[in-house]
């Protein structure tokens, strides 16, 4: 929750005209808490995005949203789509 926070008041900043808040209190209110078990191997050149592919095998999460580039390069592992927001867009929520 912490790192959503903190990428909320950043992205805040550069578009002030967004509104976080309502984001964040669905999260808290549907949002379930995962403990996962660390990764045996690290597979994260960014030893902070370790958490989300941990969450994501423990959960058994199909599909990760991000915008982190080093995050995007991992998609794949355990079967896990890592994709941009407009992308999951696209694919997932326009269609008809």
């Amino acid at each position: 929750m912490d790192e959503y926070q903190r990428v909320g008041k950043e992205l805040g900043k550069q578009f002030p005209q967004i509104d976080i808040d309502p984001f964040m209190e669905l999260l808290m209110i549907e949002g379930h808490l995962i403990d996962p078990p660390i990764l045996s191997n690290s597979i994260c050149s960014d030893p902070d995005d370790e958490k989300f592919i941990e969450c994501a095998v423990a959960s058994q999460t199909k599909i990760i949203i991000s915008g982190d580039k080093l995050l995007l390069n991992l998609s794949g592992h355990k079967n896990i789509e890592i994709i941009k927001p407009r992308l999951f867009l696209e694919k997932h929520l326009n269609k008809k």
